[in-house]
């Protein structure tokens, strides 16, 4: 079908586009194309959801980090422009903040399964060949010999003395050739978010909320904060203007994309009739 589609003109997806750049492209190399568009939003998906619940969980309940977040934001940016990419290195704090929340929860708590390709022994444990091996990122993560206070949120951890403490940015995604082949685009993603939120929101934890504990994180290969409420506020109101002219373009271009769509499945079903 996306084949097909593909050579009528109808480019919807990454997948579409990549065939009809190239329509000779045989039959395994399809079949590769189509597992990289899935695994992209399939893996993106779960993992993105998770940190960006574990960001308004623990910002919410740590106005002194959030307060100091978004003066950072308003020195280096003003009070009418909304943070990009670009801006990533001139705000430290907010990359900060997203290691901090990838260690204190991490979307993928046991990384991926790896296995034994021969016989081992690992601190007195005999791993047979064929062993099936996880990593323990939430027990590294939280690891007193390797932070300091692991159960504290403190992302200046990562900048009064960055050396001192494994950086989450090189654990949390994986290791060696299994290592997580969406790392760039996932950080990247997270932190515009991020700081868009801190840009333009105030987001606080209800006060009969305050005296609580965090909420037990669901359990499972991806990890999501447990239920919390957090409240929230436009602190900024021309971020905000910017803010719903970017939705108004996005709605735009999603509603002219479920046109083509629906224009296309016409044609299909006016073929099929033919």
């Amino acid at each position: 079908m996306i084949t097909q589609k593909a050579g009528k003109g109808d480019h919807l997806s990454l997948v579409s586009t990549r065939l009809a750049q190239d329509p000779d492209m045989n039959a395994e190399e399809r079949y590769l194309l189509r597992n990289a568009g899935a695994s992209i939003y399939g893996g993106g998906i779960e993992s993105v959801s998770s940190s960006l619940s574990t960001f308004l969980l623990l910002i919410s309940r740590y106005p002194e980090i959030q307060r100091q977040a978004q003066e950072q934001i308003d020195f280096v940016l003003g009070d009418s422009a909304l943070p990009t990419l670009a801006d990533r290195s001139r705000l430290p704090l907010v990359d900060a903040i997203l290691k901090e929340c990838l260690r204190m929860i991490p979307p993928a708590p046991l990384s991926g399964a790896r296995v034994s390709n021969k016989d081992d022994v690992y601190e007195g444990y005999r791993l047979p060949k064929g062993s099936v091996v996880y990593i323990n990122l939430y027990r590294i993560f939280h690891n007193p010999k390797l932070y300091k206070h692991p159960e504290v949120f403190n992302p200046l951890r990562f900048i009064d003395n960055p050396e001192s403490e494994p950086d989450p940015f090189k654990l949390v995604f994986g290791f060696g050739k299994r290592i997580c082949p969406g790392q760039c685009l996932s950080e990247n993603t997270l932190f515009v978010v991020l700081a868009m939120c801190l840009a333009v929101l105030e987001m606080k934890c209800p006060k009969e909320d305050e005296q609580e504990g965090l909420p037990e994180c669901t359990t499972g290969a991806f990890t999501q904060a447990g239920e919390f409420r957090c409240q929230f506020r436009c602190r900024n109101s021309k971020r905000k203007e910017l803010i719903d002219e970017l939705l108004g373009k996005g709605e735009s271009e999603v509603k002219r994309m479920n046109e083509r769509k629906n224009e296309s499945i016409i044609k299909d079903k006016h073929d099929v009739l033919k």
